[in-house]
């Protein structure tokens, strides 16, 4: 199951397309986080000027679309029908109206109602004045009988009921009397630009809202490991006991999702110092991470020539392939032998791995050419690393992958790291007699299982038959082997039956390594906490709520304060008080932590008494003052981002 990261849009325009520019140019500058499926255009191409403009954006040319009624040949509701059977191949999540000449009848809006497909209008007017065309015409007209003395802009729903539907945002557009037509009109059309993008942001939000709202309710289930996102930035993976091999589960394994985690654990806190990681706690065959946007690659290192997979370079070379991965290989290889050189070679990941080169990681924008070359060094540095310790331990490391993630515009390591799952592992002492007499290495890894599969059907194309006790017991032995000697201690095995249900606030609680404290005055102001609340908690980070009054029990408060102030973790307060607000005098009086108030108001007169409150703070008693919710919630991300 596979979430977008992003809105599918697409724009509808029939004029000259200097709105639909305006959201390009949004997008361009990254203030726009949609992905622009089709543009199209109700003229011809000689007549629309957008297709001059894409020359400059040759990635229009591929999405622009050019949607013409033949009037003489086609009815209106067939034009309509193709246009509707051409949007549904689209897998579209808005539909932007910007400038689109032709009433989209009913059947259309409840088309794409049905798909959950919002449908978006920009109408050069206020809500409940002039609505179809010409509108700006009649704003001029009415402005110059004295009935108006301001027009404006709106984006709105769009309904069966023709610039009526549920407006998004609104500007008004003044009209002076030294305005000719043309005047409002160019007035019109560069005010109206900001409130689009505008609108078009809030429908973002609610996306992401939603998004985030599905991936809590729905956990994914990957080939062995449950997905599911906790909030606060955070991800729980429950690594099953499934074995997947050839991309496909092919059996269980007892405890195997406890080991694995176990071993993941061990070197994600071990290899820290190469490169961040999103390990942040694990219980049992339970993980919690940090959220990140997957990288879909898979980094694969190798120091041996051996494989068994299509994607091994072994299975490559004995077919005769001497350029693997875009690499050149000598002759005379023999399988199992080590290479000349540490090797990488890439995959892309998805439901199949495919190889992929250098170049073409860097064409298809999976990664800049920095980005690559950061992630490839820290790779290297991470297997020779794996290599030594492996030594130590009397293993052999021979080839191992690598999946990485984006977090706060930053590359960290991800997923699983050096298991029996992810790795190839052989026992060192024996390796050399066995190689010198063409035998099979003694192996630590599941190969087993891949060997007994590929002895009994070609796993690519056939069902995978039965894996029998006796190999399912020996890949059990493995993992339990390398845990040991990896750790040099028992693994002990937990019931962990509620861990799901109890953990992940138990780590919250005692653990995460960010806090917001939000002290409030009184009970009355548990609506104003809540929202704080939930822009708090969306930007990731863990809150904790107290109701307090500095005037009525000041010692409480001061209590509230003792109990963090020797806390080992990064805390930020946020006060909720007005009128007299001692609350957040009191709390950056006796704190190391910063102090941000974010006090409630009724209204505007009740908003200037309660600012004018929390400025007026005593000299070395530093208080910042933030109105929005939504602004406090930024706020803190970037403290904590410092």
């Amino acid at each position: 199951m596979e979430y977008r990261k992003q809105m599918n849009c697409v724009v509808l325009i029939s004029g000259e397309g200097t709105t639909f520019k305006s959201i390009n140019e949004a997008i361009d500058a990254s203030a726009l986080n949609i992905n622009l499926v089709n543009v199209i255009s109700s003229k011809p191409k000689t007549e629309c000027n957008i297709y001059n403009y894409s020359n400059k954006y040759p990635q229009l040319q591929n999405i622009l679309y050019h949607f013409v009624w033949n009037k003489e040949s086609q009815s209106r509701d067939q034009y309509e029908s193709d246009l509707i059977n051409h949007l549904k191949q689209l897998d579209i999540d808005l539909i932007i109206c910007a400038g689109w000449n032709y009433v989209l009848s009913s059947n259309f809006i409840s088309q794409f109602r049905r798909l959950s497909c919002s449908i978006i209008n920009l109408h050069p007017a206020l809500p409940n004045t002039f609505v179809g065309q010409n509108c700006i015409q009649k704003a001029y007209t009415a402005f110059q009988n004295g009935e108006i003395q301001h027009t404006g802009s709106m984006v709105h729903y769009v309904i069966p009921e023709v610039d009526k539907g549920e407006v998004l945002t609104s500007i008004k557009v003044p009209i002076f009397k030294t305005d000719s037509y043309e005047d409002l009109e160019h007035r019109q059309k560069q005010m109206e630009k900001g409130i689009l993008i505008q609108a078009i942001q809030i429908l973002i939000n609610k996306f992401n809202e939603n998004l985030i709202d599905c991936l809590q309710k729905t956990p994914y289930i990957g080939k062995v490991r449950c997905v599911e996102d906790i909030g606060y930035g955070c991800l729980l993976l429950s690594a099953s006991d499934r074995l997947s091999a050839f991309d496909k589960h092919v059996c269980n394994v007892p405890n195997k999702g406890h080991i694995l985690n176990n071993l993941s654990k061990w070197w994600f806190e071990n290899t820290s110092h190469i490169i961040d990681n999103h390990y942040l706690y694990s219980e049992g065959r339970h993980m919690i991470v940090k959220k990140t946007v997957p990288i879909k690659l898979e980094i694969i290192i190798r120091g041996y020539m051996t494989g068994s997979s299509a994607t091994s370079i072994w299975t490559m070379y004995k077919n005769g392939h001497r350029n693997i991965y875009g690499i050149n290989f000598r002759d005379n290889y023999r399988k199992n032998e080590k290479l000349d050189s540490i090797v990488i070679t890439p995959t892309t990941k998805g439901i199949k791995d495919v190889p992929i080169t250098r170049d073409e990681i860097i064409e298809q924008n999976y990664l800049t050419e920095e980005e690559y070359d950061f992630v490839s060094s820290k790779a290297l540095e991470l297997f020779r690393f794996g290599q030594k310790v492996a030594d130590e331990k009397g293993l052999i490391l021979v080839d191992t992958k690598y999946e990485f993630g984006r977090l706060n515009n930053k590359i960290i390591l991800i997923d699983e790291l050096h298991t029996c799952d992810s790795s190839r592992y052989w026992l060192k002492d024996s390796y050399n007699e066995r190689f010198s007499n063409n035998i099979e290495p003694e192996k630590l890894d599941k190969d087993c299982a891949r060997d007994y599969i590929k002895q009994q059907c070609d796993p690519y194309k056939d069902e995978i038959p039965s894996v029998p006790d006796e190999i399912v017991n020996k890949i059990e032995n493995v993992y339990s082997t390398y845990n040991l000697m990896l750790t040099n201690k028992e693994l002990t095995l937990t019931n962990d039956n509620d861990w799901l249900q109890a953990h992940p606030y138990y780590y919250f609680e005692n653990f995460h390594n960010e806090l917001v404290v939000i002290l409030a005055g009184s009970v009355s102001d548990k609506p104003h906490v809540q929202k704080l609340n939930n822009h708090i908690n969306k930007k990731g980070y863990y809150t904790r709520n107290h109701f307090c009054s500095a005037h009525k029990n000041t010692t409480g408060v001061l209590d509230i304060l003792n109990s963090y102030e020797n806390s080992n973790r990064r805390i930020v307060y946020v006060t909720v008080a007005g009128r007299s607000n001692a609350l957040s005098g009191v709390v950056a009086c006796n704190t190391q932590f910063p102090v941000i108030a974010c006090p409630p108001f009724k209204d505007k007169d009740d908003m200037m008494v309660n600012i004018h409150s929390t400025l007026q703070m005593p000299s070395k008693v530093p208080v910042m003052t933030i109105l929005e919710p939504e602004n406090v919630g930024i706020s803190i991300s970037r403290m904590f981002s410092l």
